[in-house]
């Protein structure tokens, strides 16, 4: 969790943040971050993605499990197959959280730092 008001500072100053779209290779999405190659199924625990995440119109059945990685921008899993949102950010998602037009989730597990639902 951030919950250090000096880290909170340094997030809210940020004005620009820019788009990160992966790439996929046989059923693997990679990403290119600050100059490094990220495996998304193998991220590690606790880090901070200062961008935007889009994994939109990948056809996805699952996610890659996201759940400790917190994410500064918007996250967008829209136009996917999704039967659930299991593996989604669940620490931190600073700007918006879209998963509009993936008509297949049967369960909804999101859990969020600010808000509570029931499942």
């Amino acid at each position: 969790m951030i919950s250090s008001t000096k880290t909170t500072r340094k997030i809210k100053m940020k004005k620009y943040l820019e788009t990160i779209r992966p790439w996929q290779e046989k059923e693997t999405l990679f990403i290119k971050y600050r100059d490094r190659v990220y495996n998304l199924y193998e991220m590690p625990y606790d880090f901070i993605l200062e961008a935007h995440l889009d994994l939109s119109g990948f056809e996805l059945e699952y996610l890659p499990d996201l759940s400790d990685v917190i994410i500064i921008g918007d996250f967008d899993c829209s136009d996917n197959n999704l039967c659930s949102l299991y593996g989604a950010p669940r620490l931190y998602v600073g700007g918006s959280f879209n998963c509009a037009m993936s008509q297949n989730i049967l369960v909804l597990i999101l859990i969020a730092v600010k808000m509570s639902c029931p499942v």
